[in-house]
């Protein structure tokens, strides 16, 4: 009876080691799929900075372009003149991004022009830029 009791002790230790070593092994596989992911992810998210960069490089160059198909050309004396809206330096980001929606394409590129050069403010320039890509 002793030999049965420590045979079927040794079978239940063999079994927990088991059963403790394959969970181990799925552990490290969980480890490796989520690094994989991680560094999916950190690959994906500096795609996306270039792709905003880009984007952003073509909104100027865009404003640009329309400026001086306008006879408008930008100098740093004019660009201190050119405030958007009133009382603009005394709203919040909040409050601007509500109010770029309503305004025409003119005045989004205008609001871009003067929160690029000042505040840089990234939720406002992504708003005046998704007002100009919907007026466009």
């Amino acid at each position: 009876m002793l030999r049965e009791l420590h045979k079927e002790g040794l079978q239940w230790r063999e079994l927990v080691l088991q059963t403790r070593e394959a969970y181990a092994e799925a552990a490290r596989d969980r480890l490796q799929n989520v690094e994989r992911r991680a560094v999916s992810a950190r690959e994906a998210l500096n795609a996306d900075a270039l792709q905003l960069a880009l984007l952003q490089t073509a909104a100027e160059a865009l404003a640009w372009a329309r400026r001086q198909l306008e006879g408008e050309p930008r100098t740093p004396a004019s660009k201190q003149a050119d405030i958007p809206l009133d009382d603009y330096d005394q709203l919040t980001a909040r409050d601007l991004v509500s109010r770029v929606q309503r305004l025409t394409a003119p005045q989004a590129i205008a609001l871009l022009d003067y929160e690029r050069t000042r505040k840089k403010r990234a939720t406002v320039i992504r708003a005046a830029e998704q007002r100009l890509e919907m007026a466009g």
